[in-house]
């Protein structure tokens, strides 16, 4: 008879009251502004939150208020797929979840740009890693199809590392709301391999992207 490790999994503790009264204090506020622009279902407020910032700050001029289709998009037809994810993740990368191969083709389009960003909290962007490459829609391509024939696990997902958008795919890292010296700093205290070594000439302005 096997045993059910479940039962000693976890670390529990007892109720923190005061946790429990700020927090609440905290979301009554997000409440009020979840209420005001209807956009009750938590998820989709930050999601969307998080995507029309960086869209915003990236030229992007439209959100996509659907849950089909790209993040947001500007009035010359490009268009923009947006990644977050926080400072505290065990590891830094864009995860791609139930993608299709038309998803994975419109990745080598030159009208197609991918952000990926990295919040210290729910409202402070870090940085963005940016660009385009067609080499992201190969590898999804060949990610989905590995899926399709049964080979790829229960749900079609795919990850690819901010090392391998910035060193392999040539993205551009932009400082958000911390400063490039405070952007470099954290990837030092958290990172590894090639992102820890990152140095302030590696980090950009916004005010670069033409």
């Amino acid at each position: 008879m096997t045993t059910n490790t479940l039962f000693n999994a976890g670390n529990f503790e007892g109720h923190n009251i005061n946790f429990l009264n700020d927090v609440k204090s905290a979301l009554r506020v997000l409440a009020n502004a979840a209420k005001k622009y209807n956009k009750l279902d938590m998820d989709t407020l930050l999601n969307e939150f998080h995507d029309s910032y960086i869209g915003d700050k990236l030229g992007f001029s439209k959100v996509n208020v659907s849950k089909h289709g790209f993040d947001c998009c500007d009035d010359n037809g490009r268009f923009l797929e947006s990644k977050v994810s926080s400072a505290s993740a065990s590891s830094y990368t864009a995860t791609f979840n139930d993608t299709n191969l038309e998803k994975a083709d419109s990745f080598k389009k030159d009208n197609v740009w991918l952000a990926y960003s990295i919040w210290a909290d729910p409202a402070t962007p870090i940085c963005v890693a940016y660009g385009q490459h067609k080499g992201i829609g190969e590898f999804l391509e060949q990610k989905v199809r590995k899926f399709k024939s049964g080979k790829g696990g229960v749900r079609s997902t795919q990850s690819v590392s901010l090392t391998n958008l910035l060193f392999e795919y040539g993205f551009k890292l932009y400082a958000l709301d911390y400063s490039k010296e405070e952007v470099v700093k954290f990837f030092q205290e958290n990172a590894k391999g090639k992102l820890k070594k990152l140095t302030i000439n590696d980090i950009h302005d916004l005010s670069e992207i033409k």
